[in-house]
């Protein structure tokens, strides 16, 4: 039965002039506006007549629906229409009782009836006060995205607007000051498009409830629109768990900042557009915060929600939703692994593996057993982990016959792809099998016809000095055909096995060096075997030049690289000299004592006196003379 059906008295008297009510205007706006038009001095002259006892309890919205009726025909407006506006108490009791919003059923909680709130550049568009404003959580107008104010600008008084006086709805109800002069902050961008969307499901605009009940999935898009928004108000909870109202967990806390309670509705809304997965990241991602072993890591607002339907009266669509969460967290226990089955398969600690579940780097799943949270590891995060097969550095550097340095240089070309484990017990730096068969092919598919008079790329690297040898800028140019190359189907190293035409020697010793950067450093160390490469050692010098640095069976590197390139700058070695004047190594010596360039030790001669000498002819691979 309607309104009108149920409450057709009327008005002692009516007003001479009829002013329809504004789109999406609120009744107690109406109301006010009506009474400055006909020159009353309060509220309380029209709605004294539907029933209102007080002064300071003027307001349409909080009559029942006789009153209501009795102040539409003083209005002479529709019934219906000015019962919609005002958001009428549909009854039931007091804990479970609804509000008609525009045809869409409420929960009262979310009402303001005894404050006047005002959004100020919306004022200066058209002073009317929008319905929407009513609404505890939307904080805000969506016309201007101003956040709502309450009080009179005015620093001498700051009342707090009512629906007494009819100085205007723009205007103060107690002092008269333009409530347009209020400040008020705007609603970042960032929470405009969900906040839209969430505004939709309670608009006076039939078309915009449409919208946005199309944007919700199937699963939960056939619950009515005021239910929607009670659930979507009592995700915000869950959201923030600052904007709960205490004594009610699904409404929100009149005393909420407005800037939380929108940022809240924004999130809220993004949930349930994506319900249900969007709840469980939430809860996931909550409880991968978690620190002890107790509690959902959100303050306990999620398992509330889950178990709001045994603990508050609430829709029977609504509680059944969140009973078909609870059962679906509750039976995900496949989805994840406990934390000491994801270390052990991973080769972690425990403990590091809750470390890392807190820092957000491994994705946590929301295990409800019980009425006990347990957050497990992503089951196919840790299962991608266990699956990529890496190679160690140093396997891979003796797999393509280039140094360690080389196989970093080449991770920060892209031509191979890192694969350290930042989870595991070892700090051993890896690479992934993958990108280094896939580097191979590469290497073997880019090699040309074989010439005689191909030297070993070994050999050509003995001709770079002064600095370490440039095997990743070198491979950059093999397998972009500016260095031509080719190969031969021994087996071996792969550089071990390349061969390069001997007017391709002076290309590789202008090759650049490949810089590190912040994000990923080199390292500070390497082993004795890449030391000797880049001094151009030979084997029977290998032990006395670096005899002050220890060894070591393992693959830690012992020798400072620092050292080794501060030697480089000093020694040429008698290998080196002899590639590069194309002269034998046992020639080496007496070309060098005729020259008056002197034997500083077994590691070789004085670069610098070499240099002097040769360097205008042969040209300078010191970093010195660059």
């Amino acid at each position: 039965m309607s309104v009108v059906d149920q409450m057709p008295p009327k008005a002692p008297w009516r007003v001479s002039t009829v002013r329809p009510p504004l789109p999406g205007e609120s009744a107690d706006g109406l109301v006010a506006r009506v009474a400055a038009g006909e020159f009353a001095n309060r509220t309380f002259e029209i709605t004294s007549m539907a029933g209102a006892d007080f002064t300071h309890r003027a307001a349409v919205s909080r009559q029942d629906a006789r009153g209501i009726s009795i102040v539409a025909d003083c209005l002479r407006v529709d019934p219906e229409d000015l019962a919609q506006r005002c958001a009428v108490v549909q009854g039931g009791p007091q804990r479970t009782r609804r509000n008609a919003f525009f045809g869409t059923s409420i929960d009262a909680l979310h009402v303001v009836t005894t404050v006047r709130r005002f959004a100020p550049a919306s004022l200066v568009i058209s002073e009317h006060h929008r319905a929407l404003w009513m609404l505890r959580p939307l904080p805000f107008c969506e016309e201007t995205w101003q956040f709502l104010a309450q009080n009179c600008p005015n620093p001498h008084c700051g009342f707090t607007q009512r629906w007494q006086l009819t100085n205007g709805v723009g205007l103060c109800d107690s002092c008269g000051e333009p409530l347009t002069r209020a400040q008020a902050e705007v609603v970042p961008h960032a929470l405009r498009t969900n906040l839209g969307h969430a505004v939709g499901l309670v608009h006076p605009d039939p078309e915009r409830r449409s919208q946005s009940l199309g944007l919700l999935p199937p699963e939960i898009s056939k619950l009515p629109l005021g239910n929607l928004f009670d659930l979507m108000c009592a995700l915000a909870g869950v959201f923030d768990p600052e904007v709960r109202f205490k004594s009610s967990r699904r409404a929100i806390d009149p005393n909420a900042p407005h800037p939380l309670v929108a940022a809240a509705m924004a999130g809220a809304w993004s949930v349930l557009s994506t319900w249900p997965e969007g709840f469980e990241r939430l809860a996931g991602d909550r409880l991968a915060t978690r620190v002890g072993r107790f509690g959902d890591g959100n303050s306990g607002a999620t398992l509330d929600f889950l178990l709001t339907p045994s603990r508050t009266k609430l829709a029977p669509d609504v509680a059944s939703v969140i009973e078909q969460m609870r059962e679906r967290l509750s039976g995900n226990a496949t989805d994840g692994y406990h934390v000491r089955v994801a270390a052990a398969r991973t080769g972690s600690t425990a403990s590091a593996m809750a470390a890392a579940r807190r820092r957000g780097e491994v994705p946590t799943v929301f295990h409800l057993n019980g009425r006990r949270v347990l957050p497990l590891i992503e089951r196919t995060a840790i299962d991608a982990m266990t699956s990529m097969v890496r190679t160690p550095h140093r396997y891979a550097a003796a797999h393509l016959g280039v140094t360690f340095r080389a196989v970093e240089e080449l991770i920060l070309c892209g031509l191979l792809e890192a694969g350290g484990q930042p989870l595991s017990r070892s700090t051993m730096e890896t690479v992934t099998q993958a990108s280094l068969k896939r580097l191979t092919d590469d290497i073997r598919g880019a090699a040309g016809p074989a010439r005689k008079d191909a030297i070993p790329m070994r050999h050509a690297m003995r001709s770079v000095g002064g600095r370490l040898k440039p095997w990743a800028a070198a491979i950059q140019a093999m397998l972009a055909g500016s260095l031509k190359f080719q190969m031969d189907d021994t087996e071996g190293p792969l550089m071990n096995r390349v061969a390069v035409p001997p007017d391709y020697v002076n290309l590789i010793i202008s090759l650049a060096d490949i810089a590190d950067d912040a994000a990923r450093p080199f390292a500070t160390m390497m082993s004795k075997g890449d030391a000797a490469d880049a001094l151009n050692l030979m084997p029977r010098q290998y032990e006395t030049v670096l005899q002050k640095w220890p060894s070591s069976n393992g693959w830690e590197r012992t020798v400072p690289v620092a050292a080794v390139e501060n030697m480089l700058r000093i020694f040429a070695s008698a290998s080196e000299i002899a590639h590069r004047l194309s002269i034998p190594a046992a020639a080496v010596r007496r070309r060098m004592r005729e020259q008056g360039v002197a034997r500083l030790s077994d590691a070789g001669y004085d670069r610098a006196a070499f240099d002097a000498i040769y360097g205008p002819r042969l040209g300078s691979t010191s970093k010195t003379d660059d």
